[in-house]
């Protein structure tokens, strides 16, 4: 009522909703078919209408759930039109619904039951058909047994009325007298509803931007909601095109356009004249009021900016086009409209043609960001996904033609690995407002091939897009490496380029994608292999993007890391570089250069590193066990710390790097981490010296060291071999800024390659006998080495190699060098260098790496005693 007098004070309005999805009240009830709140809304849109006057629209939105009836789900068989007083009522003009009705029931794989029916969740022919079909409409569910695995109960009532019990009958509904049911007899009277009567709002219908959001469109994803959650089957990464298609469904299937709409789903009221859904009403959701792009990326003043990706929201997504409509668009330009981009599944946020350029390069770009083949078929150029080819039955040695006599039947080229990209690397366009230049880069780990792929997409893309892009543009040049040649008798005359068989060759079956078909009696056949899977990019975290507010002026704390291998699986030369600066100027570009000119950029980094600087001394600790029960404190420059519990830790989280006065990073885990003071946290609970780097924990942290989070916002550079322990000069500053910026600052660093230094041996043991000290030691492994059922850890380096240094008072006596984790110091060799056999004997204990050299030492006093 008091929006209702404000409406007023300000001249009225078009139309007013009294609530919205009270359903927890809606349907409380003190009698068979007495609902008390119901009646309350009757009242209440009267009062509402005494102050708006006749001109305003009123209504109510209901849940899409409750519209129709309450079904108590208690085994009394009652269906009561519970909400019919309330669209009966003469202060109501239109039936209000929240609409999220699931329009897909789909799974992954091809093996479900929908999979027949389209060849994608998005495919905007099977969402239209389920908005009077498929689940709450033709069946229903019984159980979340039942969902998994696809059992579907039919809906019925055994008296012929099913409409019902279905959600989606909503033409049956509105057409209809409604009886309520007690006890599953049906009352001879009506309710007081009148059949047509008015028209239907969709108050809000909508889909979050996420994978399979069509099947459960009514929920969202926040990690700080206790309701949230992905919907059925979906693996939570965004999808933005199922969104589009879900809003495009319900706008064509209900429209007037008798091309897009579904036939006789929106009737003509016999009372009103006008359609039973009011398309003027349709309402999307959800048109945020905060300006795009600062909502979703001013996580400053926004925090739930970061639910946008997979959230309802149309700020940003609004204005992409869809891809098919780009490439009619493109083709076009070119004179070329008899093109068939039905296939075709996408968004376009932006997309340039800078230049002249010929056809061919201005499609190359589109061509890689959706994998794009364009194939003449039956004399119409038709560009389809690369991974949507159609699949033909197997072929195997009986199928094959025999083009040459005594040829082989089927022949497989494999190419070489050096050939292939080791790192692939996306130079495209941001999506996020600031339209600056970003690098999306993925690398495969093999030392068989150092090749680097470069390309640049004239596309808009986010960081995650863009991610998942280089990654399946790498795999895809790894999976194609083979090629086959065969040829298939002319009554496989179906078969066009572009198209997938499954050949059998000898104990193998390769998928392959046809390239070309050359017709000459036999249809001799050039096929690559084909992983489909390749296409389907893995979950990938977007970066902490935030669209700086205002001009920002200071230099950025940029840190150099020569960090060992952490998990075994990094490139061996790789090192690293983190960032921060508070307040954060949007990104830091990187670029290198082995004189004072030439700089190339080398990285950009788009979301400040958690660092800062630690209080006070940090005394030495053991690298074997938890430690260090009162910690140190830090003071970060910018971001947070969290605790974790031990076994979290154990598994890999809370890693940071602390930087020892001779520049050496020792890498640290931590279990505890207190806020003590704004931007000041206590952390306790550590293992010192992790994954090799327990050397550097005998020394003591002076006050001032830098404290680096080793988490996924550190970025890692490529180093080539030949890069390695040379002093490089590199030169950082805000991203968007004149180079020659005074933001800019050159650092110089040469990174050491330190992944690929052996860790010191352990456990080294000595023994003085009559022939000499003999001494031995375990040794430990860079790569492969966590796992508790090996019996042997993985070598890791070409040969086994160890020196050993004697050492007298600090100098190095003698080397001895070994192939085998023993030696023997003999007794010429001790007197020679001692004068005596020592009674106590200092060594240090070094793995040799054919590349690295020498590794970390394993320095110890060996007593006789």
């Amino acid at each position: 009522l008091h929006y209702a007098h404000l409406a007023k004070a300000a001249g009225g309005v078009d139309a007013f909703l009294i609530g919205s999805e009270l359903r927890g009240l809606t349907h409380v009830r003190d009698g068979a078919a007495s609902y008390p709140f119901v009646g309350a809304l009757v009242s209440l849109a009267a009062d509402v209408r005494a102050i708006l006057g006749p001109e305003t629209k009123i209504t109510y939105a209901a849940d899409w759930s409750e519209y129709f009836g309450h079904q108590p789900n208690d085994g009394s068989g009652d269906a009561i039109f519970h909400l019919d007083p309330l669209w009966a009522s003469d202060d109501i003009d239109a039936i209000g619904i929240d609409c999220y009705w699931p329009l897909s029931d789909w799974r992954d794989g091809d093996d479900h039951l929908d999979r027949a029916l389209a060849h994608s969740d998005a495919d905007l022919a099977y969402l239209k058909s389920n908005i009077a079909g498929g689940e709450g409409y033709d069946w229903y569910y019984a159980s979340a047994e039942d969902r998994a695995a696809q059992v579907r109960t039919p809906i019925t009532d055994g008296n012929g009325k099913p409409w019902v019990y279905r959600f989606k009958d909503l033409k049956s509904w509105w057409q209809n007298a409604h009886f309520d049911r007690i006890g599953g007899v049906e009352s001879a009277a009506p309710t007081a509803w009148q059949a047509q009567s008015k028209s239907v709002w969709f108050m809000e219908v909508g889909c979050p931007a996420i994978d399979k959001g069509a099947n459960q469109p009514n929920v969202f994803w926040d990690e700080k909601s206790s309701e949230s959650s992905w919907p059925y089957f979906s693996d939570g990464q965004p999808d933005e095109l199922i969104q589009r298609r879900y809003a495009q469904a319900f706008i064509e299937a209900y429209g007037t356009d008798s091309a897009s709409a579904v036939a006789g789903l929106n009737p003509t009221s016999a009372v009103y004249g006008g359609p039973m859904v009011d398309l003027d009403r349709l309402h999307l959701y959800v048109w945020d009021a905060r300006p795009y792009p600062a909502f979703p990326y001013d996580l400053e003043s926004w925090s739930d900016g970061e639910n946008w990706q997979t959230g309802h929201w149309l700020n940003g997504r609004a204005g992409a086009n869809d891809l098919s409509d780009v490439v009619r668009a493109l083709f076009a330009t070119y004179g070329l409209d008899d093109i068939d981009v039905s296939g075709l599944a996408g968004l376009v946020p932006g997309f340039v043609l800078d230049r002249p350029m010929p056809l061919r390069e201005a499609f190359q770009t589109l061509e890689l960001a959706y994998f794009l083949d364009a194939v003449d078929s039956g004399g119409t150029l038709r560009i389809t996904h690369r991974q949507d080819g159609q699949s033909l039955r197997s072929v195997d040695a009986q199928d094959v033609v025999e083009e040459k006599t005594g040829a082989a039947l089927i022949t497989l080229t494999r190419g070489q690995e050096s050939d292939l990209p080791r790192t692939v690397r996306l130079n495209y366009v941001a999506r996020d407002g600031r339209y600056a230049a970003e690098v999306a880069d993925a690398r495969r780990l093999t030392r068989s091939s150092r090749r680097e792929a470069t390309a640049t997409l004239a596309v808009m893309l986010d960081d995650a897009k863009a991610a998942a892009i280089a990654e399946s543009w790498l795999y895809e040049a790894w999976a194609m490496r083979e090629r086959l040649s065969l040829a298939l008798p002319p009554s496989q005359l179906a078969l066009e380029p572009g198209d997938r068989l499954d050949v059998q060759v000898g104990e193998r079956t390769l998928t392959a994608r046809v390239d070309e078909i050359a017709d000459h009696g036999a249809r001799v056949i050039e096929a690559r292999a084909i992983d489909p899977s390749v296409y389907d990019a893995g979950p990938s975290s977007s970066r902490d993007t935030r669209i700086a507010q205002a001009p920002v002026l200071g230099i950025a704390d940029v840190a150099f890391l020569d960090l060992p291998m952490l998990d075994g699986t990094e490139p061996q030369t790789a090192g690293y570089v983190a960032a921060a600066q508070s307040p954060w100027p949007g990104g830091i570009s990187l670029y290198r250069s082995s004189s004072t000119t030439g700089y190339a950029l080398a990285a950009q980094m788009a979301a400040p590193s958690i660092m800062g600087a630690i209080e006070a001394p940090l005394r030495p600790a053991p690298s074997d066990r938890w430690t260090n029960p009162a910690g140190f404190e830090v003071r970060l420059v910018l971001g947070e710390l969290s605790s974790r519990p031990e076994q979290d830790v154990l598994d890999g989280r809370n890693v940071a790097a602390l930087q020892h006065a001779n520049g050496a990073w020792e890498v640290v885990q931590f279990a505890d981490a207190e806020l003590i003071a704004p931007k000041r946290y206590r952390i306790s609970r550590l293992l010192r010296g992790q994954a090799g780097t327990d050397g550097e924990a005998d020394n003591e942290l002076p006050a001032g060291a830098t404290f680096v989070l080793l988490d996924g916002r550190v970025t890692e550079l490529t180093i080539a071999p030949s890069d390695l322990n040379r002093e490089l000069n590199w030169r950082f500053g805000p991203s968007g800024r004149d180079f020659g910026s005074a933001q800019f600052r050159v650092k110089q660093h040469a990174f050491k390659g330190l992944g690929a230094r052996p860790l010191s041996p352990v456990h080294v043991r000595g023994r003085k006998q009559a022939d000499g000290w003999h001494l031995s030691w375990i040794r430990r492994t860079r790569i492969g080495g966590d796992r508790w059922d090996q019996t042997e850890i993985p070598l890791s380096e070409a040969s086994e190699v160890y020196e050993v240094d004697i050492v007298d008072h600090g100098t190095v006596v003698r080397t001895l060098t070994a192939s085998e984790p023993s030696l023997v110091y003999g007794t010429a060799a001790a007197v020679a260098d001692f004068g005596t056999v020592p009674e106590a004997l200092d060594c240090q204990v070094y793995q040799i790496s054919e590349s690295f050299g020498r590794g970390a030492p394993a320095i110890i006093t060996l007593s006789a005693d």
